[in-house]
């Protein structure tokens, strides 16, 4: 091989991706589509909820931009966090539902009704999602130290990361966070 003529020729292109390209393409539309899309919610929710991460991080990322959701959406996104996890696009669907809790007051009270709590899936999508918007309504603190103290050690150090936004939740959960520093468990 011939090292000064490797040094002489331009860097070559990588070959165009073109399902790269129309994924690219599709995801800033959607991250910056505008105009009414309450016709579409229905669909939003609809790829938000498929299998193929595909369409569904692009339903994800709508949902993110809803501006119109509200309480009525609540059980749909709680549907989504159940089926994939805190792991699959929790951001932005987070943010539809923290969007959906400080814009209906009641949403936390139909949150505690929805019967859903229980699921790992759904507790860690609404800690992480709290986290990340670094807030969560007063309504849910009984629920989120309760949280913090449950067996699954995911659900109680999310639980404790959520917590600490809190300054009035300092004293609860400091013997909690002392516990956990004396714990051979590495989380």
């Amino acid at each position: 091989m011939d090292v000064a003529k490797e040094l002489e020729s331009p860097l070559e292109e990588p070959e165009p991706d073109p399902i790269l390209d129309y994924h690219l393409s599709l995801m800033w539309l959607t991250e910056n589509m505008g105009g009414d899309t309450k016709p579409l919610t229905n669909q939003f929710f609809t790829l938000a909820l498929m299998d193929d991460v595909e369409p569904r991080g692009i339903g994800s990322a709508l949902l993110k931009g809803c501006a119109h959701l509200d309480a009525s959406h609540l059980d749909s996104v709680l549907s989504i966090f159940d089926q994939h996890g805190a792991w699959e696009h929790p951001f932005n669907v987070g943010y539809a539902f923290i969007r959906i809790l400080k814009s209906s007051p009641d949403s936390p009270a139909r949150l505690a009704e929805a019967g859903r709590l229980s699921s790992k899936n759904v507790k860690q999508c609404i800690l992480t999602s709290f986290t990340e918007a670094g807030w969560f309504p007063d309504e849910l603190k009984t629920w989120v130290l309760a949280l913090c103290s449950d067996p699954d050690p995911d659900n109680s150090s999310h639980a404790l990361a959520c917590a600490s936004m809190k300054a009035d939740l300092a004293g609860d959960i400091t013997p909690l966070i002392h516990a956990g520093m004396h714990s051979k468990l590495w989380w």
